[in-house]
């Protein structure tokens, strides 16, 4: 069988969620962003909402999306650092059946080159949960692109 064919990628519907202190929707540019990005790429982003830097709130949100079986990504920008309000790593890390470390490495590489040596300190990853892709990405907007 040969691999030079391209397989055409399926449309995935998607769910995002802008974690963080501060993080409102009026000004969560990285996420409008991607959504557009994603639509135009001819997937479904079936909702967008905005969670505190909450523990309970965001793995409740994202417990609900899991048990939806319209939801084929979760998409989690930001709360990935390392103070005391970066609380996405931890969640998803308790809700992943499976990691892909290597997302998160590039990523930080990436954020390296672009953004400086700050980017290290990113919690970026990716999985599978009950067959849904997850990845916690950067809020920024020199990164997200690249997420």
């Amino acid at each position: 069988m040969s691999t030079s064919q391209p397989i055409a990628a399926l449309p995935l519907t998607i769910a995002m969620a802008t974690v963080g202190p501060g993080a409102r929707d009026e000004t969560d540019a990285a996420a409008r962003h991607l959504a557009a990005r994603a639509e135009a790429s001819g997937h479904v982003v079936l909702s967008r909402i905005v969670v505190g830097a909450d523990r309970d709130a965001l793995d409740a949100q994202l417990r609900a999306w899991l048990a939806s079986p319209a939801i084929d990504a979760i998409m989690v920008l930001g709360a990935i650092g390392i103070g005391p309000g970066d609380v996405t790593p931890e969640v998803l890390g308790a809700l992943l059946d499976r990691e892909a470390p290597g997302y998160g490495e590039e990523l930080r590489a990436i954020g390296r080159r672009k953004v400086g040596i700050g980017a290290l300190t990113g919690r970026a990853g990716a999985g599978i949960a009950e067959g849904a892709i997850m990845l916690a990405v950067p809020d920024s907007a020199a990164l997200c692109d690249e997420a």
